[in-house]
């Protein structure tokens, strides 16, 4: 998180959870940045993260992470709940 603020990046988490689940998720998690609700899944489809129905929910996104630069997607990652991208490539697309 250090290397991405001493670069300029804002961090913001977005899901289909909605903000009250949110709230509760951040108070135990200790995160260090904001989480917005996604709960209509408008984000979720226009970044086409959408898996489909699991588990009995509609919509449900896949996890993934985007890295902007002047308005324009310069990093793109997607994968498994569980997983996560190589944080040496995040970084590296804030160039």
């Amino acid at each position: 998180m250090d290397k991405l603020t001493s670069k300029g990046a804002q961090v913001v988490g977005i899901s289909i959870d909605s903000q009250f689940v949110q709230k509760e998720f951040a108070a135990r998690s200790g995160l260090g940045y904001p989480l917005l609700s996604d709960a209509n899944r408008e984000a979720a489809r226009a970044f086409d993260v959408v898996l489909g129905e699991v588990a009995g929910i509609r919509d449900v996104a896949d996890r993934a992470v985007f890295v902007f630069q002047g308005g324009v997607v310069t990093y793109r990652w997607m994968g498994e709940v569980s997983g996560q991208p190589d944080p040496a490539a995040v970084v590296a697309a804030l160039g």
